[in-house]
């Protein structure tokens, strides 16, 4: 059953950035996660005993909403098990909506931003969505997948009032958000991209409502601004030189800048944590001493130049002989093996563009003899250059030719 709403939970928060919980079956346990779910809300709709949980049959979808149109979806599971996914709403939450909430419960209009406030904290979801979702997750634990299973819904009216407790829920709201700020850049920093991402859809929850500009697409602009220059700093922490960093922040800000709308910032904001990830996955040097990061640095700079020992030592700060024992100790790689293996690598990605030739590879990468690269290429990848290029190549037509097959 975990591994069933693991995979729920994936769709759920990554797609639908939705939270999903598994919980056990009881009072306290029911009550605790609506309770961290719905921190904000002053509310007893989903109260345990107005749910009733207990009642509730297995295979079935319950929708379950109150008078504010805030929403959650609970399936009940083997094992005195509830998974929950929710809060969300249906509807974006614009002025009409609030109005709309504030007219069906009485609500004064003193506390409209509050409510405003709640709601753009919360995720919208389209009901049928969800519970698609959840139909699959039953699906996925009792093995009937031609089954459409009872969808109940349960809408509460009772009488109640909406309180904001303003100055705490403010202070609780800005922690949340630089606790979600620290561990995104945490995952970015140690390369973790598919957490990275997960944690950065709760944190666009809750920076949805920071409206600093009146044209929501110049506002989003902002936050995306913030994003790349959060993102540009993690990397610099993860020891990348900032020679790989410049010129991918430098294209981020003016592809931010032409942007035309929230979607089109929505997908460059996880573009950039993907390839700032994959910067530092593939150029940090953190591991190693301040010494040896000069020495690898110089190297990658200046790849293409004829690189001897003694320049890079000079570099680097220390003697020759030093460098050479100390990066020896930290590598296991002499310093000429290193700069082989970095120039073999950026070799390689060039072969996979048809157009280069062989020999301008070469001397682009600091070979001047085609016969000495043909022979270091062949030792590290196992095959020279010219084969090396002929199975790129069929591999992007397989790749290709497996894509028109889908269509």
């Amino acid at each position: 059953m975990q591994s069933a709403f693991e995979n729920a939970r994936d769709y759920v928060e990554v797609l639908l950035n939705v939270p999903a919980r598994l919980v056990e079956n009881s009072k306290s346990a029911l009550q605790s996660c609506l309770a961290e779910l719905l921190p904000l809300y002053q509310t007893e709709a989903f109260s345990v005993e107005a749910l009733h949980v207990a009642s509730f049959d297995e295979k079935k979808v319950y929708l379950l909403k109150d008078q504010f149109h805030v929403c959650f979806i609970i399936v009940k599971c083997p094992g005195e098990k509830l998974a929950v996914f929710g809060p969300y709403i249906h509807t974006t939450p614009d002025s009409a909506f609030c109005q709309q909430a504030m007219d069906e419960n009485h609500i004064s209009a003193t506390q409209l931003a509050s409510l405003s406030l709640f709601y753009n904290r919360l995720p919208v979801c389209r009901h049928s969505a969800l519970i698609s979702a959840a139909r699959i997750f039953i699906s996925h634990l009792y093995g009937e997948t031609r089954r459409e299973f009872e969808v109940v819904e349960i809408a509460y009216a009772k009488k109640q009032t909406f309180v904001a407790e303003e100055n705490s829920s403010n202070m609780r709201q800005l922690e949340q958000r630089y606790e979600l700020e620290n561990a995104f850049l945490m995952e970015v920093e140690n390369g973790n991209s598919e957490e990275a991402i997960r944690i950065y859809r709760r944190l666009q929850s809750e920076v949805s409502n920071l409206k600093r500009a009146s044209d929501p697409v110049r506002n989003r602009k902002n936050l995306t601004i913030i994003l790349n220059t959060l993102l540009r700093k993690c990397v610099e922490r993860a020891k990348v030189h900032p020679f790989h960093i410049d010129t991918i922040s430098t294209n981020f800000a003016h592809f931010i800048e032409h942007a035309n709308s929230i979607a089109q910032l929505n997908e460059l904001e996880f573009k950039m944590t993907e390839t700032y990830v994959r910067l530092i996955q593939r150029y940090t040097l953190r591991e190693y001493s301040p010494i040896v990061r000069k020495a690898m640095n110089y190297i990658i700079i200046n790849l293409s130049s004829e690189l001897r020992l003694s320049d890079i030592a000079r570099a680097s700060g220390v003697s020759p002989n030093y460098l050479s024992a100390l990066f020896n100790q930290e590598t296991g790689d002499s310093v000429s093996a290193y700069i082989n293996q970095k120039r073999i690598s950026k070799a390689a990605e060039l072969l996979e563009n048809r157009s280069t030739q062989i020999q301008e590879i070469a001397f682009y990468v600091g070979f001047s003899d085609l016969n000495y690269f043909t022979r270091v290429f062949r030792t590290i990848k196992g095959m020279p250059p010219g084969e090396y290029r002929k199975k790129c190549i069929e591999k992007q037509y397989t790749v290709g030719r497996d894509d028109l097959g889908t269509l």
